[in-house]
């Protein structure tokens, strides 16, 4: 596959205000075989250098990609194309059958692979292995890299939405009534009567399993019993897994109590009886926010240590967040149908939106996020500068190393990359959505016509 560079064009942009010129650097990943038919959502490889995609041709369906051309079948399995290294890994029926495809391998399976947390097959964040459960025998089967395991299951549970970094995969099952975690070696020892959740940290130093054993409330932390009162469901962690909080409901007949613990330790309580909560823990750890809801259910009350209570009329539920450090919070209010973002504490200009998505801070005092409007036509990136041009699809808006907002955008068939107040339109069939980095440099992946190239767009 040549990787050569092809161009380096300047494109006019538009810009608030005045006009403007950015550079775009184009260069050629190859071609995508029968780029003309109707096909599915691109799937990124791990290299970001590669796109796959679902293709109807007659009365078939194939898998391509940039120097791949997949046998046909009747079908291909929804959400079942995956990337497993350089390799694609896929599930396919045919009038005889499911096969498993791995690269230039096919393999019949035995029964239609059991669909777990959108995945199937389920891949490990490195990208280097995967797992499909298989009805098979009276139980479920795990199928590892494409073979068949000994175990079988009486049902697969969950899948926790996390993935640890190396080739581990993470997910909890039911076997001779009792219920397990698998793919961590010590959270797999402990046996659960009920398992509720699982939290891991990014570099799967620790993971929490919280749930019931033998009728008693857990909190395991890497297979080590750590706490042995309910929580509710109510659970945080930082990022690293250091440090982590709970909700215990200590109600008696006289009294209604929530207690907030945290590490263990008792920390504050709520008498208000309120059954549902909100709890967070800043992603570095040193700061922790409680939200209790209103009597009238019409707002909230965010406590948070060292600060008096905060009553919030038309709290928006869950859409607080935290900067790393703790330092920085912003959450959204909605009144009549009109909202307000409140940024460290100051409420922003009104919109009229009906949802914010990917809040991020950057660095200094910047912020940005998605601001969902009614219509179809109408998604907006709101930084602390501006309020951007209406699209029908955005990226989630990512700060640069020089400290810029930046996103990838779609209006009907045009594609854009917006970098602070600088609108570039590219002159592509189609983005990779997907494919959007910030750092080093603001690059996107894009089809022109059969090609897929990758561009660099340096502002002005």
């Amino acid at each position: 596959m040549s990787r050569c560079k092809l161009c380096l064009a300047v494109l006019l942009v538009t810009c608030v205000g005045v006009a403007s010129a950015a550079t775009v650097t184009e260069t050629a990943i190859g071609s995508l075989p029968l780029a003309d038919l109707r096909r599915a959502p691109f799937v990124m490889a791990p290299s970001q250098r590669n796109v796959a995609t679902v293709v109807r041709e007659g009365t078939s369906e194939r898998v391509v990609a940039v120097g791949y051309l997949g046998p046909p079948f009747d079908r291909i399995l929804p959400r079942s194309v995956r990337w497993v290294g350089d390799r694609l890994v896929y599930v396919a029926a045919a009038k005889d059958g499911f096969f498993l495809v791995d690269g230039a391998r096919t393999v019949r399976l035995p029964a239609m692979p059991v669909e777990t947390a959108g995945d199937r097959p389920l891949v490990s964040a490195d990208a280097k292995q995967y797992m499909l459960f298989v009805p098979d025998r009276g139980g479920i089967a795990p199928w590892l890299n494409g073979v068949r395991r000994s175990s079988r299951y009486e049902r697969i549970l969950f899948v926790p939405p996390l993935r640890t970094p190396d080739s581990s995969l993470l997910y909890a099952v039911q076997r001779d009534c009792v219920q397990l975690i698998q793919g961590h070696t010590s959270s797999a020892r402990l046996r659960w009567t009920v398992l509720s959740g699982v939290f891991g940290s990014p570099d799967g130093g620790n993971v929490y399993v919280w749930g019931v054993v033998e009728g008693r409330p857990k909190l395991a932390r890497n297979g080590r019993v750590i706490f042995d009162l309910d929580l509710g469901g109510t659970f945080a962690a930082d990022r690293a897994g250091e440090n982590w909080a709970g909700l215990v409901d200590e109600t008696s007949a006289v009294q209604e109590r929530t207690v907030l613990v945290i590490n263990g330790k008792r920390v504050s309580t709520d008498d208000s009886g309120r059954l549902v909560h909100e709890l967070y823990l800043s992603p570095k750890g040193g700061m922790w926010s409680w939200i209790v809801p209103t009597a009238n259910d019409e707002g909230a009350i965010i406590r948070m240590p060292g600060r008096a209570d905060v009553e919030v009329p038309g709290y928006a539920a869950r859409s607080f967040t935290f900067s790393d450090d703790g330092a920085r919070t912003a959450y959204l209010i909605i009144k009549n149908g009109v909202a307000r973002a409140v940024i460290d504490g100051k409420p922003m200009a009104s919109q009229a939106i009906s949802t914010w998505q990917a809040f991020t801070f950057g660095p200094a005092s910047r912020y940005a996020y998605v601001a969902g409007h009614q219509t179809p036509d109408a998604k907006r990136v709101s930084t602390d500068r501006a309020l951007g041009p209406p699209f029908s699809e955005v990226t989630a808006p990512r700060f640069t190393a020089a400290g810029a907002a930046a996103y990838a955008a779609k209006r009907q068939t045009e594609a854009f990359v917006v970098i602070d107040d600088e609108v570039v339109q590219l002159k592509v069939d189609e983005l990779v959505m997907s494919s959007f980095a910030v750092n080093p440099a603001v690059r996107v992946l894009a089809r022109r016509g059969a090609e897929i190239v990758e561009l660099t767009i340096t502002p002005r």
